[in-house]
């Protein structure tokens, strides 16, 4: 990822930190999880998954009336079960498409079992001690754990921050850090920056990161 900072940055393009970080999150959650990227470039494909996650977000988020008056679940008024059955349909697709990809490649991995790996030998033995698990198990798992973009370590940041110098693109003149109490919503615009490397030239030819 740090690569393609340094080539952003040497075309003068400014980025987009968000969407920088969580795919840099999303890469190093799969790695763990089914030993490869989730995500080659920010392109199209990363568009749709970090769209997917943020709508579950704000569908999380909404007032349901059904909620205060359980009788009128059914009419699903706001249209609140319509949408997340959708949604559910679409991040189906990509769990089954991702278990799929990660059972071809098993031979690649003989030896140095991920936690896919682990979670699907546990599924398969049918003499296995305790609860099995079952698929809708594992795919709650993976839902949970690669797609939340939840990460507790900062190094990442840190790295960030560390390897360029950053500046505010020509045409923004102030950025607004104000502080507030209740919910933390997005910005409308994305915060973008501008980033020149602070490293010798040798420290971006390597994937630092993901």
């Amino acid at each position: 990822m740090l690569k393609a900072m340094h080539e952003s940055s040497s075309r003068g393009e400014a980025m987009v930190v968000s969407e920088l970080l969580s795919f840099a999150i999303a890469n190093m959650i799969s790695q763990v999880i089914v030993s490869r990227r989730l995500f080659e470039t920010v392109g199209s494909e990363f568009n749709e998954f970090k769209e997917m996650v943020v709508e579950l977000m704000t569908l999380a988020g909404f007032f349901n009336v059904e909620d205060c008056i359980p009788s009128m679940a059914w009419m699903d008024l706001q249209g609140i079960e319509g949408k997340m059955k959708k949604l559910h349909k679409r991040f189906e697709v990509r769990l089954v498409k991702t278990i799929k990809e990660h059972a071809d490649s098993a031979d690649k991995r003989k030896g140095k079992p991920d936690l896919l790996d682990m979670l699907m030998a546990n599924h398969e033995n049918s003499n296995a001690e305790g609860e099995r698990l079952s698929m809708t198990n594992i795919k709650a798992l993976l839902l949970v754990r690669l797609f939340s973009l939840q990460f507790t370590n900062s190094s990442p940041a840190r790295t960030l921050i560390h390897s360029f110098d950053w500046k505010l693109p020509d045409d923004v003149v102030d950025l607004n850090m104000d502080e507030s109490f209740g919910l933390t919503l997005q910005k409308s615009l994305p915060l973008s920056a501008l980033v020149s490397p602070r490293l010798p030239l040798s420290a971006y030819a390597c994937q630092i990161i993901c």
